[in-house]
């Protein structure tokens, strides 16, 4: 495993520790947590809208293929289901 990866991996899941362990605690910070958490998922959402967009004029240009815009759309639509709802 690549260093940075291993790194990404540590702060999602210390991320992730932090939140469920101020919700479990009840300590007041479980909201921040959440307000925090949900504008990062609103932040990623509209980032992958612009890629979709992007993408489409980039295969209505004929740019990219078919083909290439269904892979870079499965990378996003894997990327839009990692998101916590």
């Amino acid at each position: 495993m690549n260093a940075d990866t291993a790194v990404r991996l540590r702060g999602l899941y210390d991320w992730r520790h932090r939140r469920f362990s101020a919700q479990a605690e009840g300590d007041g910070d479980g909201a921040h947590y959440d307000e925090r958490s949900q504008a990062y998922q609103r932040l990623v959402r509209e980032i992958i809208a612009a890629e979709r967009g992007a993408l489409l004029a980039l295969r209505n240009e004929g740019r990219i293929t078919d083909e290439v815009m269904r892979r870079v759309e499965r990378d996003l639509d894997l990327e839009e289901t990692r998101l916590e709802t």
